[in-house]
């Protein structure tokens, strides 16, 4: 129920959503352990699959807003020396509104338990770096692609 009432608003506030994330850069994360990444959905969305993330604070580094959305939406806690840029800001189109996004890579040697706050996220999943799925957002798949992260 949740869920559906955030999907809802989210597709009636699009507009306004439009005018107040067009100038702000956010920061993504992948966090990939082993041939998988974290993949989160949002109760205030499209639906689809997408990597942890969120605003930059002001006065904030891309790199640290990435980290610190990563634990707040899944309380998994990464060093921010071990975070590297994957793709430099660029903006992605979805569901017509343009995002300018910063994508982050980590690497993790294995997964920790996590804890979703009941107000962050609906739902997470471990999904495949490499797949056919058509519930990835164009750039996310593009951001696995370009990493060459499989060997």
């Amino acid at each position: 129920m949740r869920r559906a009432l955030g999907r809802t608003l989210f597709w009636l506030t699009w507009p306004l959503i439009w005018i107040y994330v067009l100038p702000r850069t956010r920061a993504r994360i992948l966090l990939v352990c082993g041939d998988e990444f974290l993949a989160v959905k949002s109760y205030f969305g499209s639906g689809w699959w997408q990597l942890p993330g969120g605003g930059i604070k002001f006065g904030e580094e891309p790199q640290a807003a990435a980290v610190r959305e990563l634990y707040e939406e899944t309380s998994y806690e990464v060093d921010q020396e071990d975070v590297t840029e994957l793709l430099a800001p660029r903006c992605f189109y979805e569901n017509g509104l343009p995002m300018r996004y910063v994508v982050f890579v980590v690497h993790v040697a294995t997964k920790k338990a996590i804890y979703v706050p009941a107000h962050e996220i609906a739902q997470y999943a471990w999904l495949p770096l490499k797949s056919s799925s058509k519930g990835y957002a164009r750039h996310l798949q593009a951001a696995i692609d370009s990493a060459h992260l499989l060997k």
